[in-house]
């Protein structure tokens, strides 16, 4: 008989902002490094990330909430992390959660909020949703007042996989 265990690790964190009124436009600084140096190889990346979309504004739909758009640097930058986490250059989590929202903020302007969820495993799309769905932090990301997303997955050499899901708010 053979037996198969499933990893699910899972790890969220957010900011928000209140804005007071300000001048239209506020320059972002004059330049942020990349929050790495180079984004995972396409070899290692798993393409869940429209999956993992679909699935989540399901969801989103379900509890009243718009759906989601997928916006390339996100994408890009969710990449980098779970590469990073892949290749054990960063542990498992939210490191370097602010150089992320830095570096979006700076490409995209005017985001307000920015979360980001996280996991690990030997998953399938489904999978890592319905683990976020039952863990009340991730849930909360998922269902907040979000409309831009980046998603990406990187396998490691061991066979887990590292999910990283970006949200943020882009008045």
């Amino acid at each position: 008989m053979q037996k198969i265990f499933v990893l699910l690790a899972l790890c969220a964190t957010s900011v928000s902002f209140r804005l007071a009124p300000a001048p239209a436009k506020i320059a972002p600084p004059a330049k942020i490094a990349s929050p790495a140096k180079t984004p995972a190889p396409a070899e290692a990346r798993i393409p869940f990330n429209e999956e993992i979309l679909r699935y989540v504004n399901r969801f989103r739909a379900d509890n009243g909430q718009p759906p989601l758009t997928m916006n390339n640097t996100m994408v890009e930058t969710a990449a980098i992390h779970s590469d990073a986490m892949a290749k054990g250059t960063v542990p498992f989590g939210h490191d370097n959660f602010d150089l992320r929202f830095k570096y979006v903020s700076a490409k995209l302007g005017n985001i307000d909020a920015f979360a980001e969820n996280v996991a690990m495993g030997v998953l399938d799309a489904r999978q890592v949703v319905d683990g976020w769905i039952h863990s009340p932090k991730h849930r909360a990301n998922m269902l907040g007042n979000y409309n831009l997303t980046g998603i990406a997955a990187v396998k490691a050499a061991d066979g887990q996989i590292y999910f990283t899901q970006i949200f943020a708010h882009q008045r």
